[in-house]
């Protein structure tokens, strides 16, 4: 009577409900993030969980098994800060105390270490850093200064360390009927076979995703923590533990790390700056181009156009927890796509 079409008017509801949708998820995106950190959290415990129920009777309830794997993921986080925390806590100390008097100082280029065979070129090299590598550095500052306060804000919140391992563990304890709920919600949708193909899709590729990420991180902490002991680096646990946390974020993690190790050396007359330099540059290419695809290799793989815009679009959008979640969208955004013909199959 009005002249609205019904179809149309279905279309802008729809539309509307999406938009208001998004529009709650994005205010209240802190309190998403820390739920999908306690997801990801119940995927690298899961493995233990299934393992650990291989060997219980049956009779022993899963929360019984959880609170077994959570106990012994506790001792060794404990074991683990009792062996390297006071260093750490000391070393983190030390150059908070020291750095603004480094920085500050009128001779910080002159105390930059060339090799000897460029010692004649200095006044040159020196020129150039100024005017290229300072001036790049000035740029990017904010940067990095707004992704490191957010670190900071992150990893500093007791809240967030209590509250995600609760989490996982509640999601852990009821993972059996969570999983029967959604196979049931799937038995009453069209194309059923379609969502529990993405389903299972998403299942795999998060928990090799996840699982990966856990380990190039604790491989990158091993062995700066290594290297950086052989090559008598000054706060070498704490630059180890710089580059491990910031493994988390791809592509943009590792470059901040290694930024700040050699800038850390060269403000302290590090000697062995280029040999510090050449040792980030071969695990670099050891990591990406054999540790990170043979860990990857379970679907997870993004092209890097990809990998490069989610990172730059989750920074802008949520800061570093966007861009820590921005490739886990992305790949589950891509099982979807992947997915449709067989949902335009089964629906035809």
């Amino acid at each position: 009577m009005l002249g609205l079409n019904a179809q149309v008017a279905r279309a802008a509801w729809t539309v509307c409900c999406v938009v208001l949708l998004l529009c709650a998820a994005y205010l209240i995106r802190q309190t998403i993030f820390i739920f999908i950190v306690a997801i990801l959290l119940a995927y690298m415990v899961y493995p233990l969980v299934k393992r650990i129920e291989k060997y219980l009777p049956r009779r022993v309830p899963r929360t019984l098994t959880v609170c077994i794997v959570f106990l012994v993921l506790i001792g060794i986080v404990a074991a683990g800060v009792g062996l390297i925390g006071s260093q750490l806590s000391e070393e983190a100390g030390r150059l908070r105390e020291q750095l603004p008097g480094l920085i500050n100082s009128q001779n910080l280029v002159q105390r930059i270490p060339l090799p000897s065979w460029l010692e004649g070129f200095r006044p040159r090299v020196l020129d150039w850093l100024r005017e290229n590598v300072m001036s790049g550095a000035a740029e990017t500052l904010p940067f990095i200064q707004r992704i490191g306060g957010n670190v900071l804000h992150w990893a500093g919140n007791l809240v967030y360390v209590v509250l995600v391992p609760i989490l996982s563990f509640i999601m852990l304890k009821d993972a059996p009927g969570i999983h029967g709920q959604f196979t049931e919600w799937t038995k009453r949708r069209p194309g059923r076979t379609y969502w529990r193909a993405v389903a299972e899709d998403a299942n795999t590729v998060l928990a090799h995703y996840i699982r990966a990420l856990l380990l190039l991180a604790l491989a990158t902490f091993i062995a700066y923590s290594v290297a950086f002991a052989l090559l008598g680096l000054p706060y070498q646990i704490l630059l180890a533990a710089i580059a491990g946390v910031l493994e988390f974020i791809p592509l943009f993690g590792p470059l901040v790390a290694a930024v700040i190790a050699v800038f850390v050396g060269a403000v302290s007359g590090f000697d062995g700056i280029w040999w510090l330099i050449l040792f980030i540059v071969v695990y670099r290419i050891f990591q990406d181009y054999v540790l990170n695809p043979f860990l990857m290799s379970e679907g997870a793989e993004i092209p890097p156009l990809l990998v490069i815009f989610g990172l730059l679009a989750g920074e802008q959008l949520a800061g570093v927890p966007g861009m820590f979640l921005s490739l886990p969208v992305i790949a589950f955004a891509r099982i979807l796509i992947r997915r449709l013909p067989e949902r335009a199959a089964s629906t035809s």
